[in-house]
């Protein structure tokens, strides 16, 4: 399960599950000291496909729906 800052427990909703993941990967990405990571997040960030993806397979990686 992943955690937040606003509690031990992720959103309970939908849009916020997805708002929440979406925002796991822009601050992943921020953080990084990857330069091939924040590339990456600057090409998929426009792309709404791309975007989905990431959203989606952060989601069923970590347990987000449980």
């Amino acid at each position: 399960m992943i955690y937040n800052s606003s509690g031990p427990f992720p959103p309970t909703n939908r849009i916020g599950h997805l708002e929440f993941a979406w925002n796991t990967i822009k601050e992943t990405s921020s953080n990084s000291q990857d330069t091939i990571i924040k590339q990456a997040f600057r090409l998929a960030k426009p792309d709404e496909k791309m975007k989905k993806n990431l959203i989606t397979f952060v989601c069923n990686s970590f347990d987000f729906w449980e």
